[in-house]
């Protein structure tokens, strides 16, 4: 049975997920949700202090944030609490509830649940899922796929009777811990076919940090510094979807519980810069929501991940969270690297405090008896030494000359194509000399007669 009281804080973490204690927790109703936000908005904004109410407009009209006292006044207003979780205020508490007592998944459903903002990632999972070929085309998120959005936002009759109407497999999303999750829980799957399934994204904690920050501007924030985005986050716990930590514990739990329903995928596997790996995590995607032909499926899925098309802007810029990197001829899903390092620098302007906080949450994920948080919590414990290197690929790369090129293409012998090698396939390297035969063996030779150091020999 689902849990109707937030989950109790994980033991690494004493100081818990405490809400901001100026924003109070709206009462729950029975009743199924008929715009009872913007009813309580209103009422809001009439309650909100002339003076605060002037510094918090002037925030998130895109000014640069500064200081964590900036980032808690313009964040505040844009919240609101449902059973001590912060969500935007845009979503309606009495929408959420009403979906986990009326909304049962069909068969075949997945639902992606992702404590960060999910962009081109979510476009590679719904292309899988509802056998789309092409992850770059325009309209392929145009369906309400968030859950308590579009329920909030149409009221859970008239949504639920709207995606009834979808035919095929059905990719929903949402952000919610597991006694929050907007459906009957656990779910209960009756007769023949493939049952409902659950995908967890976690991701490495930097990584999906960066990226929240990146995404506050979509809510009208502003720019925040990454240091001091991340000592409001660390301090102060002002993020949407409760405690990052905490929420993946969380879900870990479940899936330790119900392995043929819940699973933890590593988000980074997807956002690899070597089509073989995000082939590989494709691939263990597919078998478990039961694609059928999987290995066709996911060899097409990534050819067309890593070929981009020359009218992708035009069709990302129609998305409701735009990813911002691929509209301007980056990759389709956010680089991982880049982002930790922005995270490293961020935290070493901070003070030793934060660093203990955020070494005990990661301590957390170590100590974690899930293997995939243990994995993630491993890596990021070790801070900088972790740093990946930089992609080998890619046009920006080859521009720069920071490309790698593939030896094996420039003699036409490369056994993968040019969206499927790790390494540059593009024109303009200068081609390599391969030593003849005889020198070859001449190298090989002088590095057999080169004798061992004395104290290594016996």
């Amino acid at each position: 049975t689902r849990q109707q009281t937030s989950p109790p804080a994980h033991p690494m973490s004493r100081r818990g997920s405490p809400r901001p204690a100026d924003l109070e927790e709206e009462p729950v109703s029975s009743r199924v949700c008929d715009g009872c936000c913007g009813e309580k908005e209103a009422e809001a904004t009439t309650k909100e202090p002339s003076a605060a109410k002037a510094v918090s407009q002037g925030l998130r009209s895109g000014a640069h944030l500064s200081s964590v006292k900036e980032v808690r006044e313009a964040m505040l207003p844009g919240m609101r609490s449902i059973q001590g979780i912060l969500y935007p205020k845009f979503i309606c508490q009495d929408a959420v509830h009403s979906l986990q007592h009326i909304f049962s998944p069909r068969g075949g459903d997945v639902i992606l649940v992702s404590h960060f903002p999910i962009r081109g990632l979510q476009r590679l999972m719904v292309a899988l899922v509802e056998g789309r070929k092409d992850p770059w085309a325009e309209g392929l998120l145009d369906r309400p796929y968030f859950l308590e959005a579009g329920a909030s936002r149409w009221g859970v009759d008239d949504y639920l009777a709207l995606i009834a109407s979808w035919p095929g497999r059905r990719c929903f999303k949402t952000h919610a811990p597991p006694q929050l999750f907007p459906c009957r829980w656990p779910i209960e799957h009756h007769g023949d076919g493939i049952p409902p399934k659950v995908v967890v994204l976690v991701a490495d904690p930097r990584y999906a940090l960066r990226i929240c920050q990146e995404c506050a501007g979509c809510l009208g924030i502003g720019t925040v510094r990454m240091s001091v985005y991340i000592a409001a986050v660390l301090e102060l716990r002002l993020l949407f979807g409760g405690g990052y930590f905490e929420h993946a514990i969380a879900w870990a739990q479940e899936s330790l519980e119900k392995p043929q329903t819940v699973r933890l995928f590593a988000a980074e596997r997807f956002a690899s810069h070597d089509p073989a790996e995000v082939r590989d995590a494709c691939g263990e995607l597919a078998t478990f929501l039961e694609i059928p032909r999987p290995d066709e499926a996911v060899t097409q899925l990534v050819e067309a991940t890593f070929d981009r098309p020359a009218d992708a802007t035009a069709a990302l810029q129609k998305d409701a969270c735009k990813p911002h990197e691929a509209i301007n001829g980056g990759p389709l899903i956010e680089l991982v690297g880049p982002r930790l390092e922005s995270f490293q620098e961020g935290l070493m302007e901070l003070s030793g405090q934060v660093h203990e906080i955020f070494g005990q949450l990661v301590a957390s994920w170590v100590d974690c008896s899930h293997p995939c948080l243990a994995r993630l919590g491993t890596v990021a414990i070790r801070g900088a030494a972790s740093l990946l290197p930089r992609p080998l690929k890619g046009a920006a790369a080859h521009e720069a000359g920071l490309c790698r090129p593939c030896v094996f293409a420039l003699r036409g012998i490369c056994r993968n194509s040019a969206s499927m090698c790790a390494y540059c396939h593009a024109e303009g390297h200068a081609k390599t000399k391969r030593a003849s035969r005889g020198r070859r063996a001449q190298r090989r030779g002088a590095r057999v007669r080169t004798p061992s150091p004395e104290d290594l020999s016996s």
